[in-house]
């Protein structure tokens, strides 16, 4: 289902120069019938193999699982936190001994550098449909979202936010290059960072009728910071900073913030 049609092209020019020099009639538009075939037949895979990958069983229509791009320990945080709401959870980093870590809290993990051509061959994605990609260097971030581009679609890239007072060397992002911001503008990995180490964590709250999201606030406070919500049907909205959540009763709200 990867059509390829540059070894074609490149013999069928070859082979019609030759046959033009021999005298064949005709010989000249082989090239332009195998560029139409070429182009057809990646047009027709590109319109069929999703719808019939679903139709087959063999893909999921919405998939809402996440990539996690970082296995530091808030990172491990949310993954098992995305695991316990019945969510595939994908965490991929360079780091052998962060990605140990996270396989002996029982997560799924790769590692190596989402950004390799290794990676786009041996990343196990069944299930997944967005990535969050949240390391140390927000260059990375924006990187490793993009390189997702063509899998995903630009709606469910996500980065946290760039550090307000970037580090030396490090260059301004483009917003060409930046994919949606997580959670918030002051969710930095230092502030991420510093607020795991203080306590923080991440916790998942049923809305009902009884307990909306304005009552969720006021249990928790300003400082609690929502991340996600997961509806009844399975559907997964995650908060960034153009698109604030809007929490309904029958969400499951996942938030951060200091628990009692």
């Amino acid at each position: 289902m990867a059509p390829r049609g540059v070894v074609a092209a490149a013999v069928t020019a070859v082979f019609a120069l030759r046959l033009e020099q021999e005298g064949f009639a005709g010989a000249e538009r082989l090239v332009p019938i195998v560029f139409f075939v070429i182009v057809g037949t990646v047009a027709i895979y590109g319109l069929v193999d999703r719808p019939l990958a679903i139709r087959l069983g063999i893909a999921e229509r919405d998939p809402n699982g996440v990539v996690i791009v970082a296995a530091h320990p808030f990172a491990r945080g949310l993954a098992r936190a995305l695991r316990d709401l019945d969510l595939p959870v994908l965490v991929v980093d360079t780091n052998p001994g962060l990605i140990s870590d996270a396989r002996i809290e029982g997560l799924r993990v790769y590692h190596g550098s989402v950004l390799s051509d290794q990676a786009g061959d041996e990343l196990d994605l069944p299930g997944i449909g967005k990535i969050f990609a949240m390391t140390a260097n927000d260059e990375i971030n924006a990187l490793s979202a993009r390189h997702f581009v063509h899998l995903f679609g630009r709606e469910n890239l996500f980065h946290l936010a760039q550090a307000k007072e970037p580090e030396e060397g490090s260059a301004e992002l483009s917003a060409a290059v930046r994919a949606r911001v997580l959670f918030g503008e002051d969710a930095t990995y230092r502030e991420m960072e510093s607020r795991w180490e203080d306590g923080t964590e991440y916790k998942a709250t049923p809305l009902t009728e009884q307990f909306r999201f304005a009552d969720w606030r006021r249990e928790y406070g300003d400082e609690a910071l929502p991340l996600l919500t997961v509806s009844s049907s399975g559907v997964v909205k995650v908060a960034t900073v153009d698109q604030p959540l809007d929490p309904k009763p029958g969400d499951t709200l996942l938030g951060f913030m200091k628990v009692e």
